[in-house]
């Protein structure tokens, strides 16, 4: 996978501008697609476990992926 350049928008527009698939990032993440899109919506916690699969699925720095989830 290529390295991709985390920038200031919120997590969803990241994997949309990325053209990643929520299908995609949930399967490498080992979560289910709705549990995805809860965290992504913002309705459910962000574990730490969840930071650290996403940041290694997508090859971000945890510090900016906090700043992408937080916006």
């Amino acid at each position: 996978m290529r390295k991709m350049k985390p920038s200031k928008e919120g997590m969803k527009e990241f994997l949309l501008i990325n053209g990643i698939k929520q299908r995609w990032l949930a399967s490498q993440m080992l979560v289910s697609e709705s549990m995805l899109s809860l965290l992504l919506d913002n309705k459910r916690t962000w574990h730490a476990k969840y930071i650290t699969s996403m940041s290694v699925v997508l090859v971000i720095k945890e510090k900016q992926l906090l700043k992408m989830i937080n916006v």
